[in-house]
């Protein structure tokens, strides 16, 4: 090989080196700096935050007349139970005679055991043996207080009622055994059941009485204001004794009853009992003509038809006591809205420990006559509940 060649062999690997002011690969041109007029261009908004939804609204919120029952003020003043094999608990609820149900919800409230399988494991309501809802319990639920709002149909709600609550649970998928102690539900007495819908008006006739001034279906408080002129005689305080403890001993010892006083004034809402004599009228009735002896009348107030006063009126405080002694006689022949009691058949006196409300001390007592209602002696099932009989005895008794 001729050193010519070899010098040209050497000198080829030299020709691809770049070269400083050659054409060389293109170099990324630096960058502009940005000029008085340039914009600067805002970051980017972070998402707007989704919009929680609203609170759930009762639908019954709107309608005029609303009521708002705990278990506890239904008769189950404690928490209940709710088990693998006692898994149904029922209760009952009526509704007064001139109300009318257009929206019923049930805010039900229960703890369920932590080892229940979620979703498998979920509670059926009940009302009148229709199927209202079906409440799944979630794992999140799990030994935690829950509360769930159950709506019910109005349409079924008739004078008397039940809401019946089962209880279905599962703690593995195979081989469960019904009498298992992780299988429970605690269901709160806090339980409530709401109802609301509007109040009708009732014609005034006294053979429906003691309607509305007291309604056996009604399970709340009874509480029946009665309204004076003035300050009361002895005999007027007396006669309106004997009327609270008629509608007393209607409401019983577990509903409980009120009688507000007033004088010369209505209460805002409500029914009430006018209790007056002739020249000593309370402004409500300043009107009313004088009466010619013991005279029970049913008034509605002009302004609010709904709203119902039973006057009971006298010559004097004598007929005032009549008038209330037939009330308190159970009189079946009161008719249309005003009556003028003639006479009064005298009852015969009460004999010791024989009120109506205590036990019999002079013979045998049987438990059918301590009964609250007809199913109360039976029980059945593994593990059955206990059979309680109430009684009350008179306070001097030993």
């Amino acid at each position: 090989m001729s050193i010519s060649t070899s010098l040209r062999w050497l000198l080829l690997p030299l020709l691809a080196l770049p070269v400083a002011n050659g054409s060389s690969a293109p170099q990324t041109a630096p960058a502009a700096p940005p000029t008085a007029d340039a914009v600067p261009v805002p970051a980017p908004a972070a998402p707007a935050a989704t919009p929680q939804a609203p609170a759930t609204v009762w639908s019954g919120a709107a309608w005029p007349w609303q009521r708002a029952s705990t278990l506890a003020q239904l008769g189950r003043r404690q928490d209940t139970l709710l088990s693998g094999i006692r898994n149904t608990t029922t209760f009952e609820f009526q509704v007064r005679r001139d109300r009318l149900v257009r929206a019923a919800e049930l805010d039900l409230g229960f703890t369920p055991s932590p080892s229940l399988l979620p979703t498998l494991s979920h509670l059926r309501v009940y009302l009148n043996d229709a199927l209202m809802d079906v409440v799944p319990i979630g794992n999140d639920q799990l030994g935690r207080p829950v509360q769930a709002k159950v709506p019910l149909d109005a349409r079924l709600i008739a004078d008397f009622n039940q809401v019946r609550l089962e209880f279905v649970g599962h703690y593995t998928d195979v081989c469960e055994e019904p009498t298992h102690s992780s299988l429970w539900v605690n269901l709160s007495s806090n339980t409530t059941l709401r109802l609301g819908g509007q109040p009708l008006a009732m014609q005034d006739d006294l053979a429906n009485f003691p309607l509305p001034f007291f309604d056996p279906r009604d399970s709340a408080r009874l509480e029946l204001p009665v309204v004076f002129a003035g300050s009361p005689s002895v005999a007027q305080q007396r006669a309106a004794a004997l009327m609270a403890s008629y509608f007393g001993g209607m409401a019983g010892w577990w509903r409980q009853a009120r009688f507000p006083v007033s004088f010369d004034r209505l209460p805002a809402q409500g029914h009430a009992v006018v209790m007056a004599v002739n020249g000593r009228f309370p402004s409500v009735i300043a009107d009313h003509a004088p009466v010619k002896g013991p005279v029970i009348e049913l008034l509605s107030l002009p302004d609010d038809p709904q709203r119902k006063l039973l006057l009971v009126l006298g010559r004097n405080d004598e007929d005032l006591q009549t008038a209330v002694s037939a009330i308190a006689a159970g009189n079946a022949l009161f008719r249309g809205t005003r009556v003028q009691v003639d006479e009064v058949k005298p009852l015969a006196p009460r004999k010791p420990y024989d009120a109506p409300n205590w036990v019999r001390t002079d013979r045998a007592v049987r438990f059918a006559e301590l009964l609250d209602y007809p199913q109360q002696l039976r029980a059945s099932g593994i593990a059955p509940q206990p059979i309680v009989l109430n009684l009350n005895l008179p306070l001097d008794l030993f």
